[in-house]
């Protein structure tokens, strides 16, 4: 008998772990097995709030507010306005498959099999730009819906006032065919308005300088940018913390698949890791006065804006000072794929996170391995920022309409 995995929908936040759950079994290339994600999510909401992994392009940030709009102008309630702003959703994917620029269009594969709407991605990102000012979930914000609303609606407009409602008052208007023909491009109204909420509402992140020094440089990661030294000398110092963070802490993933390759007694690939590890050593030792003066001062790291916004666990610092320290001892790092210490401290590791699951104490789970499990340095949502933000800068640099 084959077995599933189902979910009552009681709330976004609930299908969103599930979601993450299935994700698991999907991917190749899980980012987080050494469960540091906390610190990595900490720098990247301080940088780029707003944004996420999953999100594509910017210009999502007005679709889903003009679909929902669209519900709530022809009085859809619950529990019908969630349907009906899923059909829309699908629509838009066909309206813009149509389109010259399809890169990055959610759903372009699954059409009406999408389970991830644009809506539930960018969601939480339109609530911190200022765009949606509905405080709950989906889930909750269907549920409002109703005759009251509409009805509360009406009478402020009778009276004069002017109603608020759940989005931002200056959201541009929706052209009135983009369910049928649209652009995953922004115009420079479209692209002014994404620029002025993110003024708004996240001054001083490194978004908002992105935008505001009109980011062209194509970097592969953002600590490379020119303009960091153009940043306030906060900014600039947490750029410096991801950074070290980010170099330091990918040695336990590399070490970690070289430890998988070596249980899977897998020649290639045990021959593969012992190489990108001294690479990975010949990056830190390149580094390793500045880096060393930064770990003799690694207070500063934890008591960092980042860190202490989002809340570390115990267990989670414990290991990763650990892995620091046995990076810092010299000895250590000659010899890190024979080090016994780095060994017992990732198979420690894993078996606290993963339990019966750990790969390197559980053959089936260790059969489940695909040959690369997280060891791509992080970038902090770069990746996906680098599109957003371009978006924004190519809409501005057109001609207003």
């Amino acid at each position: 008998m084959s077995s599933s995995i189902s979910w009552i929908d009681f709330a976004d936040e609930n299908r969103n772990k599930m979601m993450d759950v299935v994700k698991l079994f999907r991917e190749k290339d899980t980012i987080d097995e050494l469960g540091v994600g906390t610190l990595r999510d900490a720098f990247s909401d301080y940088f780029f709030p707003g944004t996420s992994t999953i999100q594509t392009r910017a210009k999502y940030m007005l679709f889903v507010p003009w679909i929902y709009k669209k519900v709530e102008r022809k009085r859809i309630s619950h529990p019908q306005s969630g349907e009906r702003a899923r059909r829309y959703e699908i629509k838009l994917i066909e309206a813009l498959l149509k389109s010259e620029d399809t890169d990055g269009v959610i759903g372009i594969t699954a059409g009406e099999g999408l389970q991830r709407l644009p809506s539930e991605i960018y969601w939480a990102g339109l609530y911190d730009w200022g765009i949606r000012r509905f405080p709950g979930s989906r889930s909750e914000y269907h549920r409002s819906l109703t005759n009251k609303f509409y009805t509360k609606k009406e009478l402020y407009k009778e009276e004069g006032i002017n109603f608020q409602g759940n989005w931002h008052p200056g959201l541009p208007e929706a052209p009135d065919d983009f369910l049928s023909k649209s652009s995953i491009k922004l115009s420079f109204d479209q692209a002014d308005y994404l620029k002025e909420r993110i003024t708004d509402t996240q001054k001083g992140s490194l978004l908002y300088c992105l935008l505001a020094y009109r980011y062209k440089e194509d970097e592969s990661i953002f600590w490379r940018l020119e303009l960091i030294d153009d940043l306030s000398n906060k900014l600039q110092t947490n750029v410096k913390h991801a950074q070290n963070f980010a170099e330091l802490i990918q040695g336990a993933y590399l070490l970690y698949n070289y430890l998988l390759a070596e249980k899977s007694r897998n020649d290639e690939l045990i021959g593969r890791y012992f190489e990108e590890i001294e690479d990975w050593k010949t990056r830190i030792l390149a580094r390793w006065s500045e880096l060393k003066y930064w770990h003799d001062k690694i207070d500063q790291f934890w008591n960092s804006e980042p860190v202490i916004s989002h809340g570390v666990a115990h267990t989670v610092k414990a290991f990763i000072n650990s892995w620091f320290e046995i990076v810092f001892d010299s000895r250590s790092l000659e010899n890190l794929q024979e080090c016994d210490k780095a060994r017992r401290l990732l198979e420690n590791r894993e078996r606290r996170k993963k339990g019966r699951q750990a790969r390197l104490h559980n053959k089936r789970a260790l059969e489940r391995w695909s040959g690369r499990s997280g060891t791509s340095m992080f970038d902090f949502r770069w990746q996906q920022v680098k599109t957003i933000v371009s978006d924004i800068t190519e809409g501005l640099a057109g001609e207003e309409r």
